[in-house]
């Protein structure tokens, strides 16, 4: 007679642990990544204004510091403002494709994130308990946006679900 085996839910501080495991894991990883995206989208979007301005497009640190002065002010009210929410939205929108990138493939092809494999932690199906879908993970992804109010579901759920979790369909065990 085969045994069932007993499924565990992490806790509220174990889930919490982890994440903040996570971040700062993947800090080292974002941070520069983030930095050369933000340097390249700033020669892409600003390049004019640097050539104009004589300044240096090898040095990113008198890029970064000329977009800090009143010139470039200046440039942006002379009609180049359009430039300039193009620019955020972009490093925006960049920023969450390589966070995305690093959280969702960690979990389709490891089923969970470095910090939950060091806690012996996985993500699956609430229902079925095996690999969640890609579509339940870009869900899970995408639900991340209630945190930090989110994760407090957790306390109140009887399978330890955050409402990312709730979202995506995918409950988070020991395994």
């Amino acid at each position: 007679m085969a045994m069932k085996k007993q499924i565990i839910y992490p806790d509220f501080i174990a889930r919490i642990f982890s994440t903040a495991l996570d971040l700062s894991l993947f800090a080292f990883i974002a941070i520069p990544i983030s930095q050369f995206c933000s340097f390249n989208l700033l020669w892409l979007f600003f390049n004019d204004y640097f050539l104009s301005n004589n300044i240096n497009l090898h040095n990113p640190n008198a890029m970064f510091n000329s977009v800090m002065s009143q010139e470039f002010y200046e440039y942006l009210k002379a009609g180049n403002f359009n430039k300039y929410i193009l620019f955020n939205i972009s490093i925006f929108a960049t920023n969450i494709l390589v966070i995305g990138s690093y959280f969702i493939t960690l979990w389709y092809y490891k089923g969970a994130t470095l910090s939950k494999m060091f806690l012996r932690m996985k993500i699956v199906d609430a229902v079925t308990l095996n690999r969640p879908t890609l579509k339940q993970l870009i869900k899970r992804f995408l639900g991340y946006m209630t945190f930090p109010i989110g994760i407090f579901f957790i306390l109140f759920s009887s399978k330890k679900q955050a409402l990312h979790d709730k979202i995506a369909g995918t409950v988070v065990i020991k395994s």
